[in-house]
This record gives C-alpha cells, structure tokens and sequence, in this order.
C-alpha cells in the first residue's frame, strides 16, 4: 500500500470516528434533555454522514451541527438554573451559549437573557449600558433569526431614554423591526410613539 493511500485509509478513519461521537453526543442530548425533533434529525444527519465521502461540505454539516446543539443546551441549563433563582449558574451558561461562532437562534436568545439580567440586576448590578449591548447583539439588527424581545427592548430603551438619548424616531424604527421580525406585542407601542412623535411636532408648529 503506497504513502498516499495510507494516509487517505488513515483520513477517512479519523473522520468517522468524529462522526461516531458526534452521533453518540446527539443520542446523549436527546436522553439528558428530553428533546425531541432537531436532536433527533441532527443524529440521523450523522447517521447518513457516517458512509459518505469525506468533503469539505461535511466539515461544514458538522460544524453547524455542533454550534447549534451546543448553544442550545446551554440555553436550556441556563434557563434551567434561573428557574432555580441559580443567576450565576445561568449567567454563565448563557455567556458560554453567546460565544458560538454560528449565529444561531439559540445563540441570539442567550444574549437577550444577559441583557436581561443586566436590565433587572438579576445576580449582577443592574447595568443598562451592558443591557443595552446585549439586546444589540441578540437583535441581530431586526433579522430573521434574531430575538424579536430583544428588538423590542431597544425601542423601549430609545422610547424612555434608557442609557440612550431619548429618540422617539428610533424607538418607532426598533418597535417597528421587531413587529416585522415576528414580535406579536407591538402594536401598541408603535401606536403610542407615533402620537408622541405627532404631539411633538404640533407643539413645535404652535
């Protein structure tokens, strides 16, 4: 058997045993968590992977796999601690949830929970500058994706002069990003704005 050739049996081997784990790690989830639909079609993805010509593309499968299984358990213990009023615990799950490369939903929705413990001072000393960052981040600028509370709270931030200046055409402008993004409780506020907005400009023109 030539160099070559060896060293591809070698490749090849290698990457099924990731897939192996990566297999076994997803059967795991499903067992500890007590989810089901994503963890279990991840863990077929693996399953179909395991006989397939090793590519750049399954990297890339995997990689995604594994970001997204990985943000959202630790949005789930998170969540699971502050159940238990554990702030620090789901601090620090949410913080490791945040640090994912892929821009993952479950990402998105631990960045809106630091914000939120920072807003309240849940476990932390209430910081609205931090808050404030969070909900940027988690917004993901009003996209597909990104958490449609987080959106919202920006607008309350700009609507009541919370850290920002108060700005009533940016708060109508984040109110309005996250109605379009999926956010169902808007509507009041977009209505509320533009009346103070209308306000404002007939008492300038009196």
């Amino acid at each position: 058997m030539s160099l070559i050739n060896k060293k591809s049996g070698l490749l090849k081997s290698s990457i099924t045993k990731v897939f192996i784990i990566g297999f076994s790690c997803n059967l795991m989830y499903v067992a500890i968590l007590g989810l089901s639909g994503k963890p279990i079609k991840n863990a077929l993805g693996f399953l179909t992977t395991l006989s397939a010509k090793p590519t750049s593309n399954n990297f890339h499968f995997l990689k995604e796999i594994i970001a997204e299984d990985s943000t959202t358990i630790f949005y789930n213990l998170g969540w699971e601690a502050y159940k238990k009023n554990n702030y620090n615990s789901a601090r620090y799950n949410w913080e490791k949830g945040s640090l994912s490369a892929e821009d993952t939903p479950d990402k998105f929705n631990c960045l809106f929970r630091l914000g939120l413990l920072q807003q309240v001072g849940e476990g932390v000393n209430i910081n609205l500058e931090a808050a404030f960052n969070f909900y940027m981040k988690a917004s993901y600028n009003g996209k597909p994706g990104g958490n449609v509370d987080a959106t919202k709270n920006i607008g309350t931030f700009y609507e009541n002069g919370m850290f920002v200046k108060k700005d009533n055409k940016k708060a109508l402008e984040w109110y309005t990003k996250a109605k379009d993004q999926g956010n169902k409780y808007c509507e009041d506020d977009i209505a509320r704005v533009k009346k103070n907005i209308y306000d404002l400009f007939e008492d300038l023109h009196q």
